[in-house]
């Protein structure tokens, strides 16, 4: 399976390591690498997140702490389509799309 990271899910990565980066930027740092190290273990066994076809069909999800990775298979490849806080509005998030 190959991985597609789409831009929106690289600038809340951005968004991400930023914020807690005022804090701690090592910190920040190793906890965006924990996200995408999560990709990779989708890419193994895109099935293991949580259905969230009320978002958008097809729409999975995977937490990493108080993160949420949304994602999508398309025939072999693995879409990352957001890298959102689970606190956020997701419905929200998504009717803007």
């Amino acid at each position: 399976m190959k991985l597609a990271v789409t831009a929106q899910a690289r600038q809340d990565l951005l968004e991400i390591e930023e914020y807690i980066g005022k804090d701690n930027a090592k910190e920040a740092a190793v906890f965006v690498q924990r996200l995408t190290e999560r990709f990779a273990e989708l890419m193994e066994s895109p099935g293991i997140g949580r259905k969230r076809d009320y978002l958008a069909e097809g729409m999975r999800s995977s937490r990493v702490g108080d993160y949420l990775i949304f994602y999508r298979v398309q025939g072999e490849k693995l879409v990352v389509i957001h890298v959102l806080h689970g606190a956020r509005d997701l419905p929200k998030m998504f009717e803007q799309e």
